[in-house]
């Protein structure tokens, strides 16, 4: 075991002794004109918000009013029908909402997630 230790010391100690002015170059660029060095492409930022306007049924609201359940109908070419969270921006007011509250709503959906922008009883009364 003290042998095979040595051994690998001995292989690494010129290694160790190399600093980056001595590091050996990979083949074939020792004698390659140095490239232009290139600035790196700007980082789209900008994340795609499409904006959709459905009806759907309050599941819930939650007590900071932050965050509201919404079972919507399909939205084609989006998604199924399902019950899922939106988030409420503190622009908007949704303290006159309750469970089973009938709605039509308008939110924006981006990779960020799903936003409400707008969202309004139905009226039942002409039922």
């Amino acid at each position: 075991m003290r042998f095979s230790t040595l051994a690998l010391l001995a292989l690494l100690l010129p290694l160790a002794a190399c600093g980056p002015d001595d590091a050996p170059e990979p083949p074939g660029t020792a004698d390659a004109p140095a490239a232009e060095a290139e600035a790196p492409e700007a980082l789209d930022t900008e994340t795609e918000v499409t904006v959709y306007t459905v009806e759907g049924t309050v599941r819930s609201v939650t007590p900071s009013g932050r965050h509201v359940m919404i079972h919507h109908e399909d939205i084609p070419g989006f998604m199924q029908a399902m019950t899922m969270p939106f988030d409420v921006p503190d622009t908007l007011d949704v303290d006159h909402l309750e469970r089973d509250d009938r709605i039509t709503f308008t939110f924006e959906a981006s990779e960020a997630g799903h936003v409400l922008r707008e969202v309004a009883r139905l009226d039942d009364s002409g039922s």
